[in-house]
């Protein structure tokens, strides 16, 4: 009796808690560009001395040393595992630097040219600044000089779910007529994300393809595959697969690139259902414990590409390079044999269908071997993210995973057709439905908490309302050049008089940044501002406190301000006279008073929509976000002056009778 043909599964949905939230955050990254023509070119640090040269070709000190980095080896650029040229391993051990620089270039083609100058720092700061310039690829593979760590502000939008995938293997064996006991692992080669966004009458676009990866791509190679570390509790559920170049991978998870600062990113993973289903199991499970140390540790030397110089998580069949692929089958770890139609050409597990078995199997050691130990988790994670928002604008998202076909090149099926398609050809139902997600105007305005000395203010003054502002900076001038900064800023006591606009240039003290010229956290200074600054001796910077819905200027007016303390004229007629009589508020405090804990001020602004928004002081103090947004900024306010205290403690960089803590002085 012959085998029943097999038919064409379908693809599952994500699950139904999938969410997305906005991120606003500072990326570390390389300022590289050119062509073919022009060649490549790397801004470096040419006068920057380092402590421990990385091998030849090598990129010392990522992302710098008072980090913890200890070098790049050659071919650590983007798409090798670490040290792979210079133990002469893996398709890609003769690219250099120069090579995957080029591929880094061509990536980022097209975005903004960035300053390439010195950018200060303040009198008092000890270390010294160095000289950034750019350079040929040729050049910085031959010297080993420091790259410039430089600064790119995104907004991203972070998209996470769970996808059921032990119910798609059920629908793999239902709709491939797998014998009882054999198993087909789904192949992901993707994401498909669309987004549609609300328009200003209310009513919703449609939906548009995003090319997600090829963002997401371009920033995590200009970061230089520098990644956040993940929280280890839910890496048991990040479901790896073997790529052609013999990696494991999870085109469906994606690493963060590393920010300028901790915390920067949204935690969505623990809010999924499934998630934290799994964390309550694993409370008391040894073997989930295990299999969370050993994915944790494929996931370590994960660099998401399945080759340099290709797209990362691209689907791997017709990669160059390798020779064409024949039919076979993906195997369940743990589970039964493949379903190859032909002697000898199973895939190893985790491979995707159609691909002969290549090195790397069971038993060999390798990343394939530990993954045999590992079997699929019932749901796995899904993380993706768009760098293409604007702020001010609301967006809805959909998405669906994207499968190889396992069908992909057989003989043994019901139609033809399902042969041909390399990738499972999706239905309308296979979308899922996210909840929209705003990004914001990147400007909060509160009603200052009223200060004593404002009793002691002259009348001139009562007209002028005091207002915090949160403001999110992308970029700023610096020594008369646009640098990004990625930052929110807080603007505690911001005077605005009745009737006057809001936002406006102001010089603003503690703005937290990376450095590329100290090669160090700091804050930003631009040496013209120099004057407003002297009260505090603080660096400062002129920044441009207008809101933006995408790239039009939204615009406030201050109409009307109260408090925090009142004034009453009584006027009185008395024989033919008319008098005036000032009542002061008895709440104003006089020289050496204290101020009344019940004092509140509320101002009225007016928006260009005709709208007034109220804020009252009493009520800033109490708002949640405003506290959370305020512990996060002074929590890097404080990290970056712990550094530079730090330094001055021990002496600056360079100067005698002090440590070096970016390392003592190498060749350059």
């Amino acid at each position: 009796m012959a085998s029943p043909k097999r038919q064409q599964p379908k693809i599952l949905q994500v699950s139904p808690d999938a969410k997305a939230a906005v991120a606003l955050l500072a990326l570390k990254t390389l300022i590289v560009d050119g062509d073919d023509k022009r060649g490549t070119r790397i801004l470096v640090l040419k006068d920057y001395k380092v402590g421990a040269m990385a091998a030849k070709g090598g990129v010392p000190g990522f992302p710098g040393a008072n980090d913890g980095g200890t070098g790049i080896t050659a071919g650590g650029i983007p798409g090798m595992v670490p040290g792979a040229v210079a133990a002469g391993k893996g398709p890609a051990a003769a690219m250099g630097n120069a090579d995957l620089l080029k591929n880094i270039a061509k990536r980022a083609a097209g975005t903004a040219k960035r300053n390439t100058g010195k950018l200060g720092k303040a009198k008092d700061d000890p270390r010294p600044i160095y000289n950034a310039e750019m350079v040929t690829e040729q050049e910085f593979e031959a010297k080993g000089y420091q790259p410039a760590i430089d600064v790119k502000a995104v907004r991203i939008a972070e998209i996470a779910a769970t996808f059921p995938l032990k119910q798609q293997m059920e629908e793999y064996s239902a709709r491939l007529r797998l014998q009882e006991g054999q198993y087909e692992l789904p192949y992901f080669s993707g994401v498909e994300v669309e987004r549609r966004e609300k328009l200003p009458d209310g009513k919703w676009s449609d939906y548009k393809g995003v090319d997600v990866r090829k963002d997401y791509d371009m920033y995590r190679n200009l970061s230089f595959n520098q990644f956040e570390t993940d929280d280890d509790r839910w890496l048991d559920l990040v479901q790896l697969q073997m790529s052609l170049a013999g990696k494991p991978v999870s085109p469906v998870y994606w690493k963060r690139p590393k920010a300028v600062f901790d915390g920067m990113y949204p935690n969505l993973e623990e809010g999924l259902a499934k998630v934290q289903d799994r964390l309550k199991q694993a409370e008391t499970s040894k073997t989930l414990q295990e299999q969370r140390k050993k994915r944790k540790s494929l996931l370590d030397r994960n660099e998401d590409d399945d080759q340099p110089g290709a797209m990362a998580g691209m689907a791997p069949g017709g990669a160059p390079g390798f020779p064409g692929v024949g039919p076979g089958a993906g195997v369940f770890p743990g589970g039964g044999p493949g379903m190859g139609p032909r002697p000898g050409l199973g895939g190893m597990p985790g491979m995707p269908p159609g691909t002969p078995g290549a090195g790397g199997m069971p038993g060999s050691g390798g990343p394939a071997s530990a993954m045999a130990d590992l079997p699929p988790p019932d749901d796995c994670l899904i993380r993706v993210m768009d760098f293409t928002l604007e702020s001010g604008k609301t967006y809805q998202y959909r998405m669906r995973v994207k499968l190889r076909n396992p069908n992909y090149m057989r003989s043994d099926v019901a139609q033809e057709s399902y042969a041909k398609e390399e990738e499972l050809r999706p239905d309308p139902e296979s979308w899922r439905e996210l909840p929209p997600v705003t990004s914001p105007l990147e400007q909060f305005m509160y009603a200052a908490i009223p200060a004593v000395n404002e009793g002691l203010l002259p009348e001139a003054d009562r007209n002028k309302g005091c207002l915090e502002i949160h403001h999110w900076v992308e970029k700023t001038t610096v020594g008369g050049g646009d640098v990004d900064v990625g930052e929110w800023v807080v603007v505690a006591r911001h005077k605005v008089s009745r009737g006057d606009f809001i936002g406006r240039d102001t010089i603003v003290q503690g703005v937290p940044t990376w450095n590329r010229s100290i090669h160090g956290s700091d804050f930003l200074h631009d040496q013209s501002t120099q004057a407003g600054a002297k009260a505090t001796g603080e660096p400062s910077v002129m920044v441009n406190l207008v809101a933006r819905r995408g790239t039009t200027p939204v615009q406030f007016i201050l109409a009307d301000v109260e408090g925090p303390y009142f004034l009453h004229e009584r006027v009185e007629r008395k024989d033919g006279r008319q008098s005036t009589t000032r009542i002061e508020d008895p709440k104003r405090p006089t020289l050496n008073s204290k101020q009344d804990p019940d004092t509140w001020s509320e101002s009225m602004i007016l928006t260009t929509d005709g709208r007034l928004l109220g804020r009252n002081s009493a009520m800033t103090e109490i708002d949640p976000e405003r506290k959370e947004r305020l512990k996060s900024y002074d929590a890097r306010v404080s990290q970056v002056k712990k550094e530079i205290d730090d330094i001055r403690k021990s002496g600056a960089p360079g100067t005698p009778g002090g440590t070096n803590p970016f390392g003592t002085s190498g060749n350059n």
